[in-house]
């Protein structure tokens, strides 16, 4: 998602944490007219934006058809099914993510 249509005053363009006062401006700003060219798949049901067609049908399929993945090894469930894949490799095949920030191994 490019753009984080908030319902303050302002809008966020995640791509460069960019600020602007309203829609107007977003709309009007030479920004815009880059970031334009790149969204081309929006939801029908809500804000969301995105630039590939597969990021709008998992969107899409998570959050308004009530898609689940669940393990078949244990009662979780979730929303998309890298999780579920992620979820079973550390879970239940011992796979382990260390952090690339710190020592942390989850």
């Amino acid at each position: 998602n490019d753009l984080d249509m908030e319902t303050s005053s302002f809008l966020v363009c995640q791509n460069k944490q960019r600020q602007l006062e309203n829609k107007e401006n977003l709309e009007d700003s030479r920004y815009m007219k880059k970031i334009k060219k790149m969204v081309e798949f929006s939801c029908d049901q809500c804000d969301y934006i995105g630039t590939k067609s597969a990021n709008l049908k998992r969107h899409k399929e998570s959050q308004h058809d009530g898609v689940r993945y669940t393990c078949d090894q244990c009662d979780y469930f979730a929303k998309h099914s890298t999780d579920l894949k992620r979820h079973k490799e550390s879970k239940h095949y011992g796979v382990r993510y260390p952090c690339d920030q710190c020592d942390n191994v989850a």
